[in-house]
């Protein structure tokens, strides 16, 4: 029987050590992206989905400015995509993403080191004052709407994958897992693709002059139909629903 499963996403590298690299940040002394000059009228967010292969010529074309999300960031700059690079993630091995970037868009939660790695101009996204969603993608439209970007086209935002999750090396250890049936498709996905679907979807429904996702997938399929049901998850998922990540309803 399908089911819906509520998910709550929790900082995975602490809330003290979130609170730290915020402080950091905020000695800095660094532009906030609420107080950016002209910016293009267009911005692309390309995520880490291995469907973004699908879109390159469009993206070395792009008549505006790219944020590369996370590794995604990499991605671009190894496929000639013109990135700038964005994210919102605390963890300090996000350093050896940030080494190769000349220009950033971080969350002030992130990590010291990230911030020193960057070669170029840095803006902040303040977390915590502005709305925001708990994954770096998803936190991109409030920040595109705040920075004075006109319109917003995702790509590798899926939020669903076949085999591999990302269209590069990524390394983890979650093992979590679901199948959620969205307008008659089945679409493998995980926790954290989810609640990102979820936020991303709800604001495409209700902005559709300003976001546009390029792709299959999850998240698309959420978009036209609005709904989906979760028919089934992995053990991780199971053994972790009493620990109050997760919460059927």
């Amino acid at each position: 029987m399908a089911r819906n499963i509520k998910f709550i996403a929790q900082a995975a590298a602490g809330q003290e050590a979130v609170a730290r690299n915020i402080e950091h940040c905020s000695r800095l002394g660094l532009p906030l992206i609420t107080q950016s000059g002209p910016v293009a009228h267009r911005l692309a967010v390309v995520g880490g989905s291995p469907w973004a292969k699908d879109y390159l010529d469009e993206l070395r074309t792009w008549d505006g400015e790219i944020w590369g999300v996370n590794g995604a960031f990499g991605w671009c700059i190894d496929h000639g995509v013109d990135a700038t690079f964005y994210t919102i993630d605390p963890a300090e091995s996000l350093k050896d993403m940030a080494i190769r970037a000349k220009r950033a868009v971080l969350a002030s939660c992130c990590h010291p080191e990230v911030f020193a790695a960057v070669d170029g101009p840095i803006e902040v996204f303040p977390l915590g004052e502005l709305p925001n969603g708990s994954t770096s993608a998803s936190t991109a439209p409030m920040g595109a709407a705040v920075r004075g970007h006109a319109h917003v086209t995702f790509f590798g935002c899926e939020s669903s994958f076949e085999t591999q999750i990302h269209g590069y090396d990524w390394a983890s250890q979650d093992t979590s897992r679901a199948v959620v049936v969205c307008g008659g498709q089945e679409y493998l996905t995980t926790p954290q693709l989810i609640m990102q679907a979820e936020y991303i979807a709800e604001i495409a429904r209700a902005l559709p002059f300003f976001i546009n996702v390029r792709g299959r997938g999850f998240l698309p399929a959420l978009i036209e139909h609005g709904d989906y049901e979760v028919l089934k998850v992995s053990r991780a998922i199971m053994e972790s629903l009493g620990n109050g990540n997760q919460q059927l309803h």
